[in-house]
């Protein structure tokens, strides 16, 4: 009888100290979420997170980021990125705003970038030596955001290019001599830059090497086609 008695005690233990084990294991899940929200960090400001976590995503990367309120309804935000702007950022003259990651990849000097496009040229002449030749008549302008805007204004161009980050003209004067005029924005990433550039320079020999017929049964798809595969090879990034 003694032995039943202490047989059953210590079954009740065993049981009494599984219970306690699921209840603390119960609320360890259960605590989790609030366990990792104290220590987060904003992504912006790099101050612990203390209410609401705002999530907003990186253009660049597609990443989600944790913001704290603050930071996300800051009203400037990084003009590759999209991500509010709070320290450590460049304020470029046509108000456009680079954060300190994007800023470290930009070609802030203009003559940089124009270097850049003219080995664009060499690029695509090495390139496609073989089935086509670009054209050398072209003059190359980096210009930033607001006279880059301000060119789609200006009317009797023969040939414009809404490309939000470029755009390309040809123009003919009275000796029927043609003039091709590529501009690109300031302050964009190298791979950016070549591609833009290249897509241009592309342009510009579409409108010496098909027809006004021809363009006009050609379609925009398959120009823009053309014009995607001409830029591949120097982005670096297969956009």
């Amino acid at each position: 009888m003694n032995e039943l008695l202490i047989m059953q005690m210590q079954s009740g233990i065993r049981k009494s100290r599984s219970n306690r084990i699921v209840r603390l294991l119960v609320s360890l899940v259960l605590l989790l979420p609030f366990i990792a929200m104290a220590g987060e960090r904003c992504a912006i400001c790099g101050e612990e997170i203390t209410g609401t976590i705002y999530l907003l995503t990186d253009k660049l990367t597609r990443e989600k980021k944790h913001s704290c309120s603050d930071c996300a309804h800051l009203a400037d935000a990084c003009f590759v990125c999209g991500l509010p702007v709070r320290k450590d950022y460049v304020r470029l003259p046509d108000n456009r705003f680079l954060c300190a990651r994007d800023a470290k990849q930009a070609v802030l000097n203009p003559g940089e970038a124009k270097n850049i496009c003219n080995e664009v040229r060499e690029d695509l002449d090495r390139l496609f030596s073989r089935f086509v030749t670009f054209p050398t008549n072209v003059a190359v302008a980096v210009v930033d955001r607001v006279n880059l805007l301000a060119l789609f204004k200006i009317p009797g161009n023969d040939f414009e290019c809404p490309n939000v980050l470029g755009y390309f003209r040809a123009t003919t004067n009275r000796h029927h001599q043609v003039r091709h005029e590529i501009s690109v924005m300031s302050a964009l990433r190298a791979a950016e830059l070549k591609a833009t550039c290249a897509h241009e320079y592309s342009h510009a020999w579409v409108f010496d090497n098909v027809s006004p017929e021809r363009k006009e049964v050609l379609g925009r798809d398959a120009q823009e086609g053309f014009l995607r595969i001409s830029r591949l090879p120097v982005d670096g990034c297969g956009r």
